[in-house]
């Protein structure tokens, strides 16, 4: 009884959603994520490194949560709204990075603090998964702080 108290209370004090059982659908259903075309455009040709595409993604898009329900959008949609989430961020960086320097990469869901199930896993942020290994949050230019990865996307599920 005092574990589950002390459970309950961590999850109150973090502010955290506690998810219980398989059948929690947080909208991203991997069946039904579309494949989409690679987009190109010259002005990429610029760019010279990881960092270049995070400014230039800046430049164009902002931050702005999906709300209630997550939409994963393709590079060309999110270029069009002008605006995105993170995991909108990570698919049009890794559809950016791929067509600059031909290295599929692959998004990574993190496990932040437990606020959405899927896949077995928790997750609240997608980040891209670096060659090196490392993970890079596009949304603030940062490699990543050691999160636990709970699902990752491979590049070939998004891109045709």
């Amino acid at each position: 009884m005092k574990k589950i108290v002390s459970v309950m209370l961590i999850i109150v004090m973090m502010g955290c959603n506690l998810v219980v059982g398989d059948d929690f659908n947080d909208g991203v259903n991997l069946r039904k994520i579309q494949k989409t075309n690679l987009i190109y455009m010259e002005e990429w040709e610029e760019l010279e490194n990881w960092q270049d595409i995070v400014m230039w993604i800046w430049a164009k898009v902002y931050y702005s949560p999906d709300g209630e329900k997550d939409i994963w959008s393709t590079p060309l949609e999110t270029l069009n709204r002008g605006k995105g989430d993170c995991e909108d961020f990570v698919i049009l960086f890794m559809n950016i990075y791929y067509v600059r320097f031909g290295v599929k990469l692959d998004m990574v869901v993190l496990d932040m603090n437990k606020r959405t199930k899927v896949n077995g896993g928790y997750f609240n942020h997608a980040e891209v998964l670096l060659e090196d290994g490392k993970t890079l949050c596009v949304q603030i230019g940062g490699l990543g702080q050691g999160q636990s990865i709970s699902y990752r996307y491979e590049f070939d599920l998004f891109f045709n």
